[in-house]
């Protein structure tokens, strides 16, 4: 064990006295935790202090101090009795094996049969010394073992909840970008459909025109109409276009039930500012109340027929 500065010999003796505030007595434990010499020390200064109360060598303020903070712990209470009951037996051990003559004294201080229950006395205490020493030394380890795992549990609780915290920002940061997505998509459709009521205008005496979005829900209350009435020549769709790039397309008009009513190839798509679209003229013959289904498939370069958007729609006549 290698030998402990003056100031940290001062320090253990102001710790064990209850001498330290209490940021110090935190940062002292925190040494305790990490160096063994220090600890060690600990220990022997616990025994030196009980040798000098009960040798009355404190000063008046320790000895408070000791009493009323150092043996408020039970351990060392116990300790202070086995201490005061050795020196006792000590003590006593001496005086019965004085004389009152100085050659007796001699001859008795020389005699193996009177020094032999002091040294017997010595043997108990010394035993008694490293037994308490082993317990005691037991008892802190076991304190410093169930700190450390107490520290351990503590710092794998916050690893555990910064996790946690950073994938919650994640979580956020994606619900934002979606939602951001979202609103675009938003204001995109309704800059398209603003756009395709301003085509509505465009048309000839007997036709009426309808702008269809793709993928509108069957809805009554959502569904786009088109009323037809006496006198209507020809329905023109405004068919807006979920993406482009297609040489051309095939548009088949169907009942719910799965009826072709109308089919038409070689259709061509158009652009305005806002979308592309692909505009049906359907005669209005054809088209009875009730609700109808108009699929779009264009044909890529290549010769291949992909779909490029599903429209549904109710014709209401006059």
């Amino acid at each position: 064990m290698k030998e402990l500065k003056l100031e940290d010999r001062t320090l253990i003796r102001q710790y064990l006295l209850g001498a330290l505030s209490e940021d110090e007595q935190a940062r002292f434990q925190d040494r305790l935790l990490t160096e063994r010499d220090l600890f060690d020390e600990l220990l022997i200064a616990e025994n030196e202090l009980t040798d000098d109360y009960l040798s009355q060598r404190l000063a008046e303020g320790e000895r408070e101090r000791f009493i009323n903070y150092f043996l408020a712990s039970p351990e060392r209470r116990q300790k202070l009795r086995f201490a005061r009951a050795l020196s006792r037996h000590a003590s006593e051990s001496r005086d019965a094996s004085t004389e009152p003559r100085r050659w007796k004294s001699l001859f008795a201080f020389f005699s193996f049969q009177s020094i032999k229950p002091v040294w017997a006395a010595i043997l108990l205490a010394s035993f008694a010394g490293l037994l308490w020493l082993a317990v005691e030394t037991a008892r802190l380890r076991s304190q410093l073992h169930q700190s450390r795992a107490a520290l351990s549990r503590a710092e794998q609780r916050e690893r555990e909840l910064e996790r946690e915290m950073a994938q919650q920002r994640e979580r956020s940061d994606e619900m934002a970008r979606q939602l951001e997505r979202e609103q675009g998509f938003s204001d995109r459709l309704e800059r398209e459909i603003a756009s395709l009521k301003g085509l509505q205008a465009d048309q000839i005496p007997g036709e009426i025109t309808l702008a269809l979005l793709p993928g509108a829900v069957r809805d009554e209350g959502a569904m786009s109409k088109a009323e037809l009435p006496r006198g209507a020549t020809r329905l023109r769709l405004q068919l807006a276009l979920e993406r482009s790039g297609f040489a051309s397309f095939r548009a088949e008009l169907r009942t719910p039930e799965g009826r072709q009513v109308w089919s038409r190839d070689g259709l061509k798509a158009s652009q305005n500012k806002e979308a592309s679209l692909v505009e049906v003229r359907l005669p209005a013959g054809l088209l009875a109340d009730g609700d109808y289904i108009i699929t779009l498939r264009g044909e890529t370069a290549s010769g291949e027929s992909e779909r490029a958007g599903t429209y549904f729609f109710r014709v209401l006549r006059k």
